[in-house]
């Protein structure tokens, strides 16, 4: 006497417990029994869809998933599933549709609310990615996954204080886990903390010892507390972990530089540009070493090297560096304008930290700044010195510009152009009647410019003297200075005022 065939609640009893046990094609099995029975059954359908997840057949699973939603809508659960297998085929805006409907089925969904977090990241929406995990850790506060996420999309927001605080909670739940003690050193340099900073990359590392990102930042930090010895160690360790880390080759060629190791900076520049050709720091840096001239530095090495160094940028460059370009400028400047005169527009081509700004403040009525430098702007807008500043490139800011200004300056950044004929030109294109143009640069010999292995441009009295002709600019003043003292060695320069001529 045969057997009766099993009804569709054993199937699924049998498809749950081959499940659990791993043995998908018996699972399989059992479920396709059930859609041969009923076709539309929405647990068979659903069930199959996750099995189909787990085999890595994504395309079928997500076409079973969304048969099942066709019998019942109303399932968070099948959404988040579904959303899981449109995440796992980078189907990202599908993948977020799907968990906002788990959501709104289910808020209390905490890994729909996590996912849909990871989702909004990857489609570089850091702002809906943070509430998503702020639900999923309000939910679950104990989770290191959830908080360890939320802090990392707090990092890429740039809100340190949290990111700090996402961190150190993940830490305390889970103390193995290096990478968040890596990103708790990251987030504590930001704020200033480099103490901690340095403690949270030891501590990384004691736990895994071949994590070349915390020797890399390790080394980041050493460098920017003029530690270059050590500095010189991480990255090395750094390096050899990673052979192809190009940002720690990079940035060990820096050291090299400032150690005055030059051939081994050469080498280290050009085995990052074997790597990473696009890298125009690097390629900056061995053109200046190499004595190659370009008409300009490139914007992300000057927008790089600002951001890095605007937190210590004004004592190093006033107190060690003795500079002093704005207060000389306003020297020259005065006597040559009554004294009572208040020019109506002034802008601060490569603002800085505001330094020129404080100078000529009192002899404007609309100061305007512009850098490359968004950290520069930042530490710019502290002193409510400007009634406008921007982030951006110079030539840009004055292309878009509405503005004609009275009054332009330009102290400590035309070291980073060699070809200032662009800038002559934009700055024409923009000068009110009777317009000023002060600057200060550093002095070339016969070149019309040059780059130094600084890395900096210096330029010709002569060079000026054309360009000022060429663009009908009067030289008001011409002076000899020495822009600042490197290593107890003057540089040599040139403070410049001009006049728009025929006004």
């Amino acid at each position: 006497m045969s057997q009766p065939a099993p009804s569709i609640d054993q199937l699924l009893d049998e498809a749950a417990h081959a499940f659990g046990q791993g043995r998908l094609d018996v699972a399989g099995e059992c479920l396709q029994q059930v859609l041969d029975q009923d076709p539309s059954h929405f647990d068979a359908l659903h069930i199959s869809g996750v099995l189909e997840y787990q085999r890595g057949n994504h395309e079928r699973a997500v076409t079973l998933i969304q048969r099942a939603l066709e019998v019942h809508s109303g399932f968070a659960e099948a959404h988040y599933n579904l959303g899981k297998v449109l995440q796992a085929s980078h189907r990202f805006p599908e993948a977020a549709s799907a968990y906002q409907k788990a959501i709104e089925l289910n808020p209390a969904l905490d890994p729909a609310w996590f996912n849909l977090g990871l989702v909004q990241m990857e489609l570089h929406r850091p702002q809906e990615a943070l509430t998503a995990f702020r639900r999923a850790v309000e939910m679950e506060p104990g989770d290191p996954v959830y908080a360890f996420n939320l802090g990392t999309c707090l990092m890429d927001l740039k809100n340190w204080t949290a990111a700090g605080d996402a961190f150190e909670r993940v830490v305390a739940a889970a103390p193995e886990n290096f990478q968040a003690w890596n990103n708790l050193g990251i987030v504590l340099k930001e704020v200033g903390e480099t103490g901690g900073s340095q403690e949270a990359y030891r501590r990384a590392l004691a736990i895994e010892p071949r994590f070349a990102d915390a020797h890399f930042n390790l080394g980041n930090l050493y460098e920017q507390e003029g530690e270059l010895q050590s500095a010189l160690g991480s990255y090395k360790q750094a390096i050899d972990l990673a052979p192809r880390f190009a940002k720690a080759l990079n940035n060990r060629g820096n050291v090299h530089y400032l150690l005055k190791q030059y051939d081994e900076a050469r080498r280290d520049y050009e085995q990052t540009l074997q790597l990473d050709p696009a890298n125009e720091s690097a390629r900056h840096m061995l053109d200046a070493l190499n004595g190659v001239t370009t008409a300009t530095a490139p914007p992300d090495y000057v927008r790089r090297l600002f951001d890095k160094a605007a937190p210590e940028f004004e004592s190093r460059l006033v107190d060690a560096l003795g500079y002093r370009s704005p207060q000389e400028l306003r020297a020259l400047f005065d006597p040559l304008t009554p004294a009572d005169l208040r020019l109506e527009k002034a802008v601060d081509l490569g603002c800085g930290t505001g330094l020129s700004g404080e100078v000529f403040r009192d002899r404007v009525r609309h100061l305007s700044g512009v850098d490359l430098s968004a950290n520069m702007v930042a530490l710019a807008r502290q002193k409510h010195v400007y009634d406008a500043l921007e982030t951006g490139d110079l030539l840009g800011f004055l292309e878009q510009s509405a503005e004609h200004f009275d009054l332009f300056l330009a102290t400590d950044v035309l070291v980073y152009l060699g070809d200032l004929r662009p800038l002559f030109d934009a700055v024409n294109r923009q000068a009110a009647s009777a317009a000023w143009f002060l600057f200060s640069v550093e002095r070339s010999g016969e070149a019309d410019f040059c780059l130094r292995p600084t890395g900096r441009y210096g330029h010709s009295r002569d060079y000026l003297l054309a360009l000022a002709d060429e663009f009908g600019w009067e030289v008001a003043a011409l002076e000899d200075t020495v822009i600042r003292t490197e290593n107890d060695v003057p540089i040599p320069g040139y403070n410049v005022v001009l006049k728009k001529m025929g006004d």
